[in-house]
């Protein structure tokens, strides 16, 4: 008989833990309030992209490694600076005709 209850109460103390664990608050969804400006939605231009850490900017577009613009008579080329080491070693070239 003690076996039998001490296994009855073994069994519930385990369900017990269980029930408790649920209950406990672990699964609380957290709000937090924040500006507009954290989602970009202060800024007005909503349609930006988000920054680009290896690129060269010509009128607020992003352009990759090797990309060729013309800025009125002038031909520039995204190529990488060599005397730079970091994340953002892309500068604007002028190309010869």
């Amino acid at each position: 008989m003690n076996k039998y209850l001490s296994g009855l109460l073994l069994g519930l103390c385990c369900l017990s833990a269980n029930v408790l664990a649920e209950h406990s608050g672990s699964n609380v969804d957290v709000v937090v309030p924040l500006p507009p400006q954290a989602w970009g939605a202060g800024t007005g231009d909503n349609s930006s992209a988000p920054p680009c850490h290896r690129c060269c900017i010509y009128n607020n577009k992003s352009y990759s490694e090797g990309s060729v613009v013309t800025a009125q008579d002038i031909v520039l080329q995204c190529v990488r600076d060599k005397q730079v080491v970091g994340t953002n070693d892309l500068i604007w070239q002028r190309l010869e005709k």
